[in-house]
C-alpha cells in the first residue's frame, strides 16, 4: 500500500483547520458565557429555586449551554472569525 504525500497533507491541513476553529468557539463560548455571567444580577429573580448554590449551579450549566449554542450558531458574535483570521492566518 502506498501512502500519498499530498493526499495525507489535505487531510492534515482539513484537521488543523477544524481544530482551529473549535478552539475559537470554544474562546467565543467562553466570552458569552462570561457575559451572561454578569449580566445575571441586573435580571429579576424567577424564583425558580430558592437564592443559593442550587440555583448558582443550575444558572451556570444554563449558560454555559446557551454560549456554546450561540457560539456555534450563523448569529454568534464574531469572535471567533475575528480570531481565527488574526492568530491562524
Amino acid at each position: 500500500m502506498q501512502i500519498n504525500p499530498v493526499t495525507n497533507l489535505d487531510l492534515t491541513q482539513g484537521l488543523e483547520s477544524r481544530r482551529e476553529t473549535e478552539a475559537a468557539q470554544d474562546f467565543e463560548s467562553v466570552f458569552i458565557q462570561m457575559s451572561l455571567k454578569q449580566m445575571r444580577p441586573t435580571s429579576p429573580s424567577q424564583g425558580y429555586f430558592s437564592a443559593g448554590m442550587a440555583e448558582d449551579v443550575y444558572f451556570q450549566f444554563l449558560d454555559e449551554a446557551i454560549a456554546k449554542e450561540v457560539a456555534k450558531s450563523e448569529q454568534n458574535f464574531g469572535i471567533a472569525e475575528a480570531m481565527q483570521q488574526q492568530v491562524f492566518e
